[in-house]
């Protein structure tokens, strides 16, 4: 049963939709708290702020955890999505323009582009391993970040 979860890139626009379906299905999931991690603060308050008003009107007791220390992001929770984008939307943007230049496909997750955001995105990952064995040692890692095929070969 996962009671404490944790959303890696909790900073994104695409945390509060999950976190609002989280938020409506809380009966049958029974979470009682999710963690937000990011290394952005503004976008992760801003997140945090509207993930904690989501489940206050649908009037649920899920506790809602913003921070930027990975360590406590993931110590002792059941479950963590990684989800996040290394480097951002900057270097997504000149991973799928570069390649153009030579004429070749620009895309995140193949060809040039997607072996560029690997390079970015698997230490990222592997740091995130790293700190689940040593503080959540029993959490399940669920990998939502592209070029999946790289960065989930572990």
């Amino acid at each position: 049963m996962i009671k404490k979860f944790t959303i890696v890139g909790g900073g994104s626009a695409y945390a509060p939709g999950l976190c609002d379906t989280l938020i409506r299905h809380h009966n049958q999931l029974n979470l009682d708290e999710i963690r937000l991690y990011d290394i952005d603060v503004g976008r992760l308050s801003i997140v945090h702020s509207l993930c904690v008003r989501l489940a206050n009107h649908r009037n649920v007791p899920i506790k809602f955890i913003a921070t930027t220390d990975l360590v406590e992001a993931v110590r002792g929770v059941d479950a963590v999505l990684n989800s996040s984008r290394p480097g951002g939307f900057e270097s997504r943007r000149l991973d799928e323009t570069l390649p153009l230049e030579y004429d070749m496909p620009g895309q995140e997750t193949v060809g040039p582009g997607g072996f560029l955001f690997a390079l970015r995105s698997v230490p990222a990952a592997l740091v995130v391993h790293d700190a689940m064995r040593e503080h959540a040692p029993t959490a399940v890692l669920l990998n939502y970040t592209n070029p999946t095929n790289a960065s989930a070969e572990r």
